[in-house]
């Protein structure tokens, strides 16, 4: 009697067991138990495996980004089954790493890190420029060279691929300096050096010939852009008229002749005001800049005090730095400063000053003449008996009130 699975288990699961000890390398053995067992060797060995996990099954391996299984048919997986993986184009393999995981009952073993990314080397050096930021050097990255400022890109393409044979593509760009036009030749002038090509940052120089005057900027520098940093100068004959101050005088700049920005610094006479700035220079259109200033006569009005007289400047004209002191007649009393002096708007400096009648403080009147100090002190003492006089006259009243009570 063949050992039967009908006293443990559902025909379905008996089928899997089947296949499992079938799997397992195992024989079914044609002895046969006392049917009051509860289960048959073979049931006996089916449990015994479950225990054991020798019955688990996984699902289908994991998908790495950087390999590829080598073998993924079917939905289910034995325990102890390797599945072994290749790398990914662009990768290649770490030696001593295992390429494979297992199946441990019913989840794969933790895939070790056994592929790496193809890197390239040194993408190369650009003379004149650099490299953008940020560099990576493995398989699919890109780096993109630009260059210095006044230098451009000459080739097509600005960047180099890290390919799958770590490679760079394409070649190191090259970056050529930025070129300026010659500039244009001036009249009774010339510039140097002069040569065929001009680049970022050169600089060419122009003067003028003989006794002419360059107006303009003189050096000239190629841009990053391609053009030179300012216009061609041009050559003058500039030559501005002798300047002249009426009631001043030069004190620099005497004689000429006054070319361009050649600068004369002017001073007036005693008794003038200078009116505008003190220097002036000849400009480009043979004028003078600022305009040239004048100098002022300066007269401040006869200055008057009312109850008040001049101690000194009597007499006029009154012209600048001219000072005038004033003192205020008998009962009068001065306010403000007792000087004024004539100043270069035609104004008294400081104001000219008041005379105001003296305020005598109460009981002082007449104190100060030696006549009537007599009488001051006569009439005090006069006040003074009368006074008692009427105290005692109180007194006597009450007196009498008192004993005609």
């Amino acid at each position: 009697m063949i050992c039967s699975f009908s006293f443990c288990v559902r025909n379905d699961v008996r089928q899997k067991a089947r296949r499992k000890v079938r799997h397992s390398g195992f024989k079914m053995f044609p002895y046969s138990f006392s049917i009051g067992h509860f289960v048959t060797a073979l049931c006996l060995f089916y449990l015994v495996s479950s225990l054991t996990g020798t019955e688990g099954a996984c699902d289908p391996p994991p998908r790495l980004s950087y390999a590829v299984a080598k073998s993924d048919f079917g939905s289910t997986f034995e325990n102890n089954r390797k599945i072994y993986y290749d790398c990914l184009p662009g990768y290649r393999s770490i030696p001593g790493m295992n390429k494979y995981v297992t199946c441990l009952g019913s989840s794969w073993s933790d895939p070790l890190i056994f592929c790496e990314a193809v890197k390239c080397g040194n993408p190369g050096e650009i003379q004149n420029g650099q490299i953008e930021e940020p560099i990576n050097q493995t398989f699919g990255s890109r780096v993109v060279f630009k260059c210095n400022t006044g230098y451009n890109i000459i080739n097509k393409l600005n960047y180099r691929d890290c390919q799958i044979n770590g490679e760079w593509s394409n070649t190191v760009p090259i970056c050529e300096a930025q070129m300026c036009p010659p500039p244009t030749a001036i009249t009774d002038g010339d510039f140097s050096p002069q040569k065929d090509d001009y680049l970022y940052q050169n600089t060419v120089t122009f003067k003028c010939n003989k006794g002419l005057t360059l107006v303009g900027t003189a050096a000239l520098v190629c841009t990053a852009h391609g053009n030179w940093s300012s216009e061609e100068p041009n050559c003058r004959d500039v030559v501005c008229d002798n300047p002249r101050v009426e009631n001043g005088k030069k004190t620099s700049g005497f004689t000429g002749p006054y070319k361009l920005n050649y600068a004369v610094t002017f001073q007036c006479n005693d008794g003038f005001e200078l009116t505008g700035p003190d220097t002036v220079t000849c400009t480009v259109n043979n004028v003078w800049e600022p305009p040239i200033p004048e100098c002022r006569h300066v007269v401040c009005d006869n200055p008057r005090v009312e109850n008040g007289k001049k101690t000194s400047g009597f007499t006029g004209p009154y012209k600048l730095n001219y000072a005038v002191t004033f003192q205020c007649n008998d009962g009068f009393e001065l306010t403000g400063p007792d000087t004024v002096t004539c100043t270069v708007k035609n104004v008294w400096e400081p104001p000219i000053p008041e005379c105001r009648p003296k305020v005598e403080k109460e009981g002082t009147e007449n104190a100060e003449e030696p006549g009537n100090r007599v009488g001051v002190i006569v009439e005090n003492r006069r006040l003074i008996l009368q006074a008692l006089v009427i105290q005692m006259s109180i007194i006597n009243f009450f007196l009498e009130s008192f004993f005609v009570l």
